[in-house]
């Protein structure tokens, strides 16, 4: 039977000891370690979520916005005291007449841009004879983050395009006469500090009631 000496037992223990706090220091080390890279990729996981919810909603309402837009462009007419269906025509401003509503009687309707917002003013007819009190105007927000920057949101074409590239888009002088197509580009971007989430939305419409190649 082997002997084994008290000091021997005690060295042994002390190191086992030891090893345990060491092993007890590490394990906590790496469990925080692993909390804090769980925390952080849980928000970066919900961060990345609220992102894409949204820039997808912003994008199927422009989407509708601007569906909307071309649809009254498309049905303009001459207004109820006998004006040009189009009084307005700039690039980030547009003035037309159109019936929105289920009334008989066309509205005046004025899209425009302030800071990144797209609204919309209308103004309803009234009166006998009626007219249109400017003073009465509803405006509302139709599109937000709005980010065109220099490039315009309305832009006008003649009955000939597109085979005449010499004309179009018409300059500012003869848009108000000429004018039978505009065309809607809008550029939305709801995190200005990322330009990659910006989006682009296009569409036209031919004036019907303006249209000279029936």
């Amino acid at each position: 039977m082997t002997n084994v000496k008290p000091e021997t037992r005690n060295l042994k223990a002390n190191i086992k000891a030891g090893f345990s706090l060491i092993e007890t220091v590490v394990a906590s080390f790496l469990a925080t370690i692993f909390i804090v890279v769980l925390v952080s990729l849980e928000g970066t996981i919900r961060s990345s979520q609220d992102s894409l919810n949204l820039n997808t909603q912003s994008y199927n309402e422009a989407s509708i916005s601007v569906q909307a837009i071309t649809r009254e462009l498309r049905n303009a007419r001459p207004a109820v005291t006998g004006a040009y269906p189009l009084e307005l025509t700039d690039d980030n401003e547009i003035i037309f007449y159109a019936n929105i509503d289920d009334d008989p009687l066309p509205e005046r309707v004025r899209y425009y841009v302030t800071g990144d917002q797209l609204n919309r003013g209308i103004v309803q007819p009234e009166g006998s004879p009626p007219s249109y009190d400017l003073n009465t105007e509803g405006v509302n927000l139709v599109i937000p983050y709005i980010a065109n920057g220099a490039n315009p949101i309305f832009t006008y074409y003649n009955g000939d395009w597109p085979a005449d590239v010499v004309n179009n888009p018409l300059p500012a002088p003869t848009r108000l006469t000429d004018t039978k197509l505009v065309k809607v580009r809008v550029v939305i971007n709801p995190e200005p500090e990322r330009p990659e989430s910006a989006y682009e939305l296009v569409s036209s419409a031919q004036i019907r009631n303006l249209k000279t190649n029936l």
